[in-house]
């Protein structure tokens, strides 16, 4: 029996690596108010997003040295002002009534004048305290669908700025995850646990019918543990996994180990970064494809695959042998929806096993995590079959503790 591992964002986040939304927006915005400058000789910073005019720069001076190391952005984020902070007009009347402290306070501190140039951009940053790295992929293909409606029917400048405004994003991205990459981390005992666990008899006994067991399958689910492959999917672009690979392959768990970066590597220019959307079973990607227009396509991942061997090298995985799915830090949204099916729906699929987390307001992704692999299967009472039960003892953590696994 093989093990195909998933790793997704959450992974990261376990190590303390800043790789959330919010942390990417926060960086940004900084950097934007770092180039407009809190000198009074600098000048407004532009880019493709944003303008930026300092009004007064004494002011904004003085709420660098108030945010401290947090940074401009996430102070006034923490202090529930960074929203009316970015849209503040001195020169504007605010009448709404649940507003009117919020601005009332922000015009004591304003000391600049910022202008989106970017509507995508700015429902992005509307969404900061919801949005994950999967729901920027979905924000995108859902204005992407806005070029078959209404008044944006086939217009194709409003199709190129959108593909622009994506693109701009993702060099940002990759900018601030080089900031980021996961090197050097420390190896969290509950993590390499799970990784290199044994197979549990309980995970399989519904999928084990009469041939799997004349031909000793349950046998070799328990017991042939040094003949397993191990296939990691990481979704990361960062290094994070390397220091955990290493460790797997000192306690010689499994007779293989693996690592595929699926969607590229930071700074690695044969492996470039895949950031897009990718469920072709959506209805709108259909009519796409009834288009003569290849711009549709410029950040749809499926075609990005075919730039490496990363996608065959996966599906020669699945095609070698009966294999079990470990799902950790990943949330299985429809972004990768292609490669998704194609794993679960696959025959050689025999257990999907969810390590979950609880986050600081005591929610536990368990449920959730169960929805979004749902929508990957098309036989339901198979998904049933193959998603193993919630188990307290398969919680990981969110954030990096403090107990260390030594490596023997």
């Amino acid at each position: 029996m093989n093990r195909l591992i998933l790793i997704g964002n959450g992974f990261d986040l376990a190590h303390g690596l800043k790789t959330s939304y919010k942390d990417f927006i926060f960086w940004y915005l900084d950097e934007c108010f770092k180039r407009a400058g809190i000198y009074a000789n600098s000048q407004p910073h532009e880019d493709e997003f944003l303008h930026i005019s300092v009004l007064e720069h004494y002011k904004l001076a003085d709420l660098y040295n108030l945010s401290g190391q947090k940074g401009l952005s996430k102070y006034l984020y923490e202090q529930g002002l960074l929203e009316p902070y970015l849209s503040f007009d001195p020169n504007k009347q605010y009448g709404a009534k649940s507003n009117i402290e919020k601005y009332s306070k922000v015009s004591g501190l304003t000391a600049h004048r910022v202008s989106y140039k970017s509507l995508f951009f700015k429902r992005l940053t509307d969404a900061c305290l919801e949005c994950g790295w999967v729901d920027i992929e979905q924000e995108y293909f859902d204005a992407l669908k806005k070029y078959n409606d209404g008044n944006k029917a086939h217009d194709l400048d409003y199709l190129r700025r959108i593909n622009k405004d994506f693109e701009f994003l993702k060099s940002k991205l990759e900018e601030y995850l080089t900031t980021e990459d996961g090197s050097g981390i420390e190896i969290h005992n509950k993590l390499l646990s799970a990784l290199i666990s044994d197979f549990k008899t309980d995970d399989f006994d519904t999928l084990l019918d009469k041939e799997s067991l004349i031909q000793g399958q349950l046998w070799d689910i328990t017991n042939e543990r040094n003949n397993d492959k191990a296939y990691v999917l990481n979704f990361n672009y960062t290094n994070t996994f390397k220091t955990y690979l290493d460790a797997i392959y000192e306690h010689k768990r499994y007779l293989s180990v693996k690592e595929n970066h699926i969607h590229g590597q930071l700074n690695n220019p044969d492996n470039p970064i895949i950031f897009g959307f990718g469920d072709e079973h959506d209805t709108a990607y259909t009519q796409f494809e009834e288009q003569r227009n290849n711009d549709l396509f410029a950040h749809i991942k499926s075609y990005f695959y075919m730039q490496t061997p990363n996608y065959r090298n996966l599906i020669r995985f699945l095609n070698e042998g009966h294999f079990q799915v470990l799902v950790i830090g990943h949330s299985c949204g429809l972004s990768d929806r292609t490669m998704f099916k194609e794993v679960f729906d696959h025959e050689n699929c025999k257990s999907v096993k969810i390590y979950h987390y609880t986050d600081d307001s005591g929610k536990n992704d368990f449920f959730d995590k169960t929805i979004n692999l749902g929508r990957h299967f098309s036989d339901k009472g198979r998904m049933r079959k193959l998603i193993v039960e919630f188990n307290p003892a398969d919680a990981i953590p969110q954030k990096c503790g403090e107990q260390i696994f030594n490596i023997p």
